[in-house]
């Protein structure tokens, strides 16, 4: 019981016109409400009648009061056969993921719950049980609690549903969970953030394929994660989407159900969010390539030996198929982009194509050679430029290569490290001039894009010597370099900023060691 006081007041009025006769009730009755099944009333009853009888003269009165009051306690006795228990639970957002109720994380309102005996066969043969509780429907209230009092001992199953969108992402691990009645008890089941993996198996067929339509449906894909298991499968075109509580990682693998003629190139990711609240994953399954064995009798003639033919008679042209896509390095969009492969040997132009604008794909196809690398060219991005390597046995290859081209942005520093200097000096060390090779050979596979050399001094130095010469020679000294190794010298100006902009901490000998320095600046304009 609460604490609560209720107040009820009846009355009415009667009026006799024959007899000219009236009455007037009035009862009130005061019900006060106390803890622990306590409580205390008063009643009150006032009875008027005024009456004025025909033939006589004057009128006649009476009134009556009524007091009544009293204490009541209610014991609230359970059967002795069986106890009782009061029950909440609390839908809650797992905010952080740890699956631990915490002071910050919000309830989740309107929970549908269907509460329940979970063995009701076993109720029946219990003879102490006399069905006490029936299936009960509950609605979690804004801070996402439910409640049952008195309710019997024994296992329970609440199965419980959100009955609108407005969980913001978050989703029950389970649709059910079972429950004990021992004791007075408090559960929280948490809500959690879902996360969506999703993707698409693809099937890269052979040139000269033999088989048939494969269908790339119902293939199960598995994901294992904090030690539980989700299973979905793909859709006609090869689609798949998960949706996945927070967990440290998940494990997605795909069961490999064409293992006969295709090769699988990756069995499984391991998938970390990291932040995101999304992840593609792509299965990419490659036709086994059939191939011809021959024998050296089967190209003899005659016994005699004439028109006789050996294996290194036959000449074999080996077509390879290049194709990929071309794609921003940092957002991933598709690129237009000139994709050239040419002989290292003698810089001949072998094949060129350009990608799709709308999908960055590519395709080339061309005679098989070696020495050969892909040189792939966007407006406004570094040029990407890899060997090929390949390796031809069967007179047909396809060959993949996804490209990522990086942005060039006006103002970029080019990162050299050890481009540093001893104090007052402007040698470059060995380890330097190794890096700086590295980054000459992405300068000269992109003639058009320019550079500024600016030379930095530590504090020390500005102090005691002149900066803004060392600086400078600093920055001269590099560009030398640059220049003897065939960079051309239109392509650089130099400057010396002397002890300006500290990358580091001039306070520390190791800071100001790394502050003498030089900045490779990239120059669009």
């Amino acid at each position: 019981y609460k604490e609560s006081v209720r107040l009820s007041i009846r009355g009415s009025y009667i009026n006799n016109l024959s007899s000219s006769n009236s009455r007037i009730n009035l009862n009130t009755k005061l019900d006060v409400y106390g803890k622990k099944g306590w409580s205390f009333y008063f009643l009150n009853s006032l009875n008027t009648q005024t009456r004025k009888d025909v033939g006589f003269t004057g009128n006649s009165f009476y009134s009556s009061t009524y007091f009544e009051f009293g204490l009541r306690k209610v014991f609230n006795w359970n059967q002795p056969r069986v106890k009782y228990y009061d029950f909440d639970a609390i839908f809650y957002k797992d905010l952080n993921g740890n699956r631990m109720h915490d002071e910050n994380e919000p309830g989740v309102g309107n929970v549908f719950v269907n509460m329940q005996r979970k063995d009701p066969v076993a109720d029946y043969n219990d003879p102490n049980y006399n069905g006490e509780f029936s299936n009960v429907e509950l609605l979690s209230n804004a801070e996402g609690r439910i409640r049952y009092k008195n309710m019997a001992n024994g296992d329970y199953l609440l199965k419980y549903n959100p009955i609108s969108n407005i969980t913001d992402g978050y989703t029950a691990e389970e649709s059910f969970k079972e429950y004990t009645a021992n004791k007075d008890s408090l559960i929280y089941i948490p809500f959690t953030e879902k996360n969506k993996v999703f993707g698409k198996v693809v099937i890269h067929r052979a040139q000269h394929s033999a088989l048939d339509n494969v269908p790339i449906d119902n293939i199960k894909i598995t994901v294992d994660g904090n030690g539980k298991f989700y299973d979905a499968l793909t859709d006609k075109n090869g689609y798949f989407e998960m949706y996945l509580p927070v967990t440290d990682y998940y494990t997605v693998s795909i069961n490999n159900i064409y293992y006969e003629n295709f090769n699988l190139r990756r069995e499984y990711y391991i998938v970390k969010f990291n932040g995101y609240k999304q992840f593609e994953l792509t299965f990419d399954f490659d036709e086994k390539k059939r191939e011809i064995k021959f024998d050296n009798t089967d190209f003899t003639v005659n016994e005699d030996g004439e028109n006789d033919y050996n294996l290194e008679d036959v000449t074999v042209i080996r077509q390879t198929n290049l194709k990929g896509v071309v794609r921003d390095g940092n957002s991933l969009n598709p690129l237009h982009a000139n994709v050239q492969v040419k002989n290292s040997q003698n810089n001949e132009l072998i094949a060129e194509t350009a990608s799709s604008l709308r999908t960055g794909e590519y395709y080339t196809s061309f005679f098989a050679g070696s020495n050969y690398h892909i040189i792939v060219k966007a407006h406004g991005y570094w040029n990407y430029d890899e060997k090929l390597e390949i390796d031809q046995i069967t007179a047909f290859d396809n060959i993949t290569r996804d490209v990522l081209l990086q942005k060039i942005y006006d103002g970029e520093i080019i990162k050299v490290d050890n481009l540093t200097f001893a104090y007052g000096k402007s040698t470059i060390s060995q380890i330097a001039k190794i890096q700086l090779d590295i980054m000459l050979k992405k300068l000269m596979s992109n003639p058009k894009i320019k550079i500024q050399l600016v030379g930095y001094t530590d504090n020390m130095e500005a102090i005691n010597l002149d900066a803004a010469k060392i600086s400078k020679q600093r920055a001269q000294v590099v560009a030398n370099y640059l220049q003897s190794k065939g960079l051309q010298s239109n392509r650089i100006t130099i400057k010396g900023e002397g002890e300006k902009n500290p990358a580091y901490d001039n306070a520390t000998e190791t800071g100001r060691s790394m502050n003498r320095r030089v900045e490779i600046v990239i120059v669009v304009k």
